[in-house]
């Protein structure tokens, strides 16, 4: 069996400009701003399973601190991340503005905290991750 299989648990924290990393991002002005994420591998096969977080109020600051867990299996080795604001949809061309995390890190490691950068994102948003993986034995 694959040693890179196994269950990968990701929190997303929250959000924040990247030219002011001293404060949390606000919201935008829409009707709130989510997080996507799945499981893909690097070569451009898609993957499955989006999960998204709450929706934030256009009032609060991005901060979601929501749990997540995939199941990893062979050939997959990317954490795509994207941010959605309150007048997207999941679904088009995600791959453009996803942030694609690769996995190989957490994997030797088993522990992992990361900014990532959202790229195509004229807000400059980064987007603050725990990953944990368990090998499936």
């Amino acid at each position: 069996m694959n040693s890179n299989q196994g269950t990968l648990k990701v929190t997303v924290c929250g959000a924040r400009d990247k030219n002011d990393p001293s404060s949390q991002r606000h919201a935008s002005n829409s009707d709130g701003d989510c997080c996507e994420l799945w499981i893909s591998s690097a070569a451009g096969r898609s993957g499955s399973g989006n999960q998204q977080t709450q929706r934030t109020r256009k009032d609060k600051k991005c901060q979601w601190n929501q749990d997540f867990t995939f199941q990893v299996g062979p050939g997959q080795d990317c954490l795509n991340v994207r941010m959605l604001d309150g007048n997207m949809t999941s679904g088009g061309d995600k791959d453009s503005n996803a942030c694609k995390v690769k996995l190989d890190k957490v994997i030797q490691q088993g522990d992992m905290e990361e900014w990532v950068k959202i790229p195509n994102d004229p807000s400059n948003n980064m987007i603050q991750l725990k990953m944990r993986f368990d090998r499936m034995m």
